[in-house]
């Protein structure tokens, strides 16, 4: 919705939402010539980018959810291995530290979540869809100024959601 910031290819990517949401995708994908790496990066100038994004007045009263594939902190709160994760994880979480944004991503199969720290943003880790056993999703209501972010599981056959573990994504 905003193609004035495309820098990279289609990134990043914009999607305004009716209901006072925006979404906005960055590719951490590079090539890994070494079979036993799967790390991705974030281009700079997809960064000031998004940061220019991020000011811009059109996208100032919304909730950002800042979508990336390659996995921001694990679990237990540590970046991941560097052969596996986001190389420059620091640059996206200096970009993305404002009080009404969250980043989205994946690559980690297991479904978890990080709330806000001094310098960070909410993290969200999608998990995986498919992997058997380890299924999650997150699914996210957006009811007027309120951000709610319902956990899930893959459970006889189907994605049950658990109401009662949902979170307030709150603006820090």
């Amino acid at each position: 919705d905003l193609p004035e910031y495309v820098c990279d290819g289609a990134y990043p990517y914009v999607r305004l939402i009716a209901g006072g949401l925006a979404i906005v995708g960055v590719n951490s994908a590079k090539p890994n010539p070494n079979p036993f790496s799967s790390s991705g990066f974030i281009p700079p100038v997809q960064l000031a980018a998004l940061s220019r994004i991020l000011d811009d007045a059109r996208l100032v009263a919304r909730r950002v959810i800042v979508m990336t594939h390659y996995g921001v902190l694990r679990r237990d709160g540590k970046p991941d291995a560097p052969h596996h994760g986001l190389e420059n994880v620091e640059a996206l979480l200096q970009v993305c530290a404002r009080p009404r944004v969250m980043v989205a991503h994946g690559h980690i199969h297991g479904r978890y979540c990080h709330p806000p720290a001094p310098g960070r943003p909410w993290l969200f880790c999608a998990g995986s869809a498919t992997q058997r056993e380890r299924e999650g999703i997150w699914l996210y209501e957006l009811e007027e100024t309120r951000l709610v972010a319902i956990p899930g599981s893959f459970y006889a056959g189907d994605y049950v959601l658990a109401r009662s573990e949902a979170l307030e994504v709150t603006a820090q």
